[in-house]
């Protein structure tokens, strides 16, 4: 069973997946994308970590990331994408930055196209952002 089971098509205005899509395979991935994109009219927002940040990493079942993703896998199927480079800072063991790794949101609107926005901020974690569109 999926949610295409449970839900009428088109039923959404809007579907954000945060955080998540990490913690599944590849394949269930791309599944979960087109059930996401059966059941929405609207906007699709998704957020993930840049790459393979820690897949396989911590054995907690729960919390493993079995896949990463990058931008090129949501542009080849009509997101746009907002990149922030610098999104999970890492410190070494006495609390100095060290580097960052980096997180995206891919974003698809069936309505209207997503124009991308740029906001003055004063945040390190959004230094050197920018967007990819499809």
């Amino acid at each position: 069973l999926t949610l295409c089971d449970f839900l009428k098509p088109k039923q959404f205005d809007l579907v954000t997946c945060l955080d998540m899509i990490e913690h599944q395979t590849k394949q269930k991935g791309h599944e979960l994308i087109r059930v996401i994109e059966v059941l929405c009219r609207g906007r699709i927002i998704f957020f993930t970590p840049l790459g393979e940040m820690l897949v396989g990493d911590n054995g907690k079942t729960y919390q493993d990331h079995l896949s990463g993703w990058l931008p090129k896998d949501f542009l080849e199927l009509g997101y746009s994408c907002l990149v922030l480079p610098n999104f999970h800072p890492n410190f070494d063991s006495e609390g100095f930055w060290v580097n960052s790794t980096g997180a995206f949101y891919a974003v698809r609107d069936f309505v209207r196209k997503v124009e991308p926005v740029f906001i003055e901020h004063t945040l390190d974690l959004l230094d050197n952002w920018y967007w990819l569109l499809p």
